[in-house]
């Protein structure tokens, strides 16, 4: 989706301004029932994990945006969701509208746009279970469980993260492998690593991320069509984005 970064970083000198939070993204499109889903992050010990509220009119693409923003990802690699096809009881995949990645795989066909697929055309209480791939170098996988479909709460604004725990994991630390050597040499000030990625983990980060912390209430929620157009219709970033502030700081390394 978006240019890589660099993997290097160097301490930031200063902290950054103050500025007004930006409102979460509401869905205003008509709905009546909701999606609740439990999403795990794989091979990673201790557990990261979310549980999401979503309307039933969204498509892949809008979950994988509530996906990214409930985990901090940064969501400039390419993604898919792989579940089974309830009408054909066969594997399909929804992902990134983009060739690379994209061949079949093994009986499996070739990803179609995730944009175009709604959660209500193939998810079920019957059918109930989708991974979702994240960054095919690093290798990220989620198993997204759709555990209950709830009436819509008029008083309530979705999406909404409810639950959850520890933080998202880096973008570009080298999949379940490399973020636990991560934890490792930032939890051990003796480390031969741990000034280098206590530094690479800043410039990802920012100043006071931690790796057993997560809050609910302070996942920002991106309005999906406008995250469409700025990957894919060159639209320019805003303030208003959540990864406004990672690209603000990559311009001062």
């Amino acid at each position: 989706m978006f240019d890589n970064p660099s993997t290097t970083a160097k301490i930031i000198p200063f902290p950054s301004p103050k500025t007004a939070k930006p409102t979460s993204f509401v869905c205003r499109k008509p709905f009546k029932k909701i999606f609740r889903f439990k999403i795990t992050l794989q091979e990673v010990e201790p557990v990261v994990w979310r549980r999401l509220e979503v309307p039933d009119c969204y498509s892949f693409w809008d979950l994988h945006i509530a996906i990214t923003d409930a985990f901090g990802w940064l969501d400039y690699h390419l993604h898919e969701f792989e579940m089974i096809n309830p009408k054909t009881n066969k594997p399909v995949r929804y992902g990134s509208p983009d060739d690379e990645g994209f061949d079949q795989i093994d009986d499996i066909p070739p990803a179609t746009s995730d944009k175009c697929k709604k959660l209500a055309g193939i998810f079920s209480l019957k059918n109930r279970m989708a991974i979702y791939k994240y960054d095919f170098g690093d290798g990220w996988e989620h198993e997204v469980e759709l555990e209950e479909i709830l009436t819509r709460d008029e008083t309530v604004n979705y999406p909404r993260c409810i639950e959850g725990e520890r933080a998202g994991p880096p973008d570009d630390c080298g999949g379940p492998a490399g973020y636990h050597q991560l934890l490792e040499a930032i939890g051990d000030p003796d480390n031969e690593e741990h000034d280098d990625q206590v530094n690479w983990l800043r410039g990802m980060k920012g100043n006071g991320w931690k790796p057993d912390f997560f809050d609910p209430a302070a996942v920002h929620f991106d309005d999906p069509a406008k995250r469409w157009k700025i990957a894919y219709e060159d639209e320019e970033m805003t303030p208003d984005m959540r990864e406004w502030e990672f690209y603000r700081r990559q311009e001062r390394l």
